[in-house]
């Protein structure tokens, strides 16, 4: 005879969520790609967007940053366009003030119109999870800003610790709290042989 196990389990009532999902909570991630799920599918039916080796590469997701990506001005406006109609049916706003277009290739610097997203005109810098990506004629990242937080830890760290006169402690908290800053993202990264000096 086999044994039989339940559980019983209590549910609480029902409650509405107005603002989103929870900040740090175990589903988010989870319910945000569900949602969001029905954006990538619009924008890889359109068709418009990168593609390499018969690969789509138009719409990139990590967290809850979106990128898009494509090859001219027109097509990227339409991909746009495609995410206007689906913050008007699914009820979301996309932070126009987090929103930014940037331009890569030869013509990174010529005027064109500008790209619009839920009616907002959008501005030529990024900032993609921590590394500053440059419009140039070629994929360029700009490190002056890691190497000011590797310098304001540096020396911050150099000017409490001479004191103690301990350089395995100093050492230990140049490797803790310095190196982390210059190493961020650089095994993903094109280093030239200037960033790398």
């Amino acid at each position: 005879m086999s044994n039989i196990y339940t559980l019983g389990m209590a549910l609480s009532s029902p409650f509405s969520v107005r603002t989103g999902v929870r900040q740090g909570g175990i589903l988010s991630p989870v319910l945000f790609a569900v949602y969001v799920d029905v954006l990538v599918r619009r924008l890889k039916c359109a068709n418009i967007g990168c593609k390499t080796f018969d690969i789509y590469y138009d719409c990139l997701l990590y967290a809850d940053d979106i990128v898009l990506l494509a090859h001219t001005s027109k097509s990227m406006q339409q991909m746009l366009n495609i995410c206007t109609e689906f913050v008007v049916d699914h009820d979301v706003k996309f932070n126009d003030t987090k929103s930014v277009a940037m331009r890569v290739g030869p013509c990174f610097n010529v005027a064109c119109k500008s790209l619009e997203l839920d009616d907002k005109a959008l501005v030529d810098s990024v900032k993609y999870l921590g590394v500053n990506i440059l419009a140039w004629h070629h994929f360029r990242c700009s490190f002056e800003h890691v190497k000011l937080k590797f310098f304001r830890a540096f020396n911050c760290i150099y000017t409490k610790s001479k004191a103690a006169g301990s350089e395995i402690n100093t050492v230990e908290l140049f490797k803790s709290y310095c190196l982390p800053h210059i190493t961020y993202a650089c095994k993903a990264l094109p280093f030239s042989k200037t960033d790398i000096h």
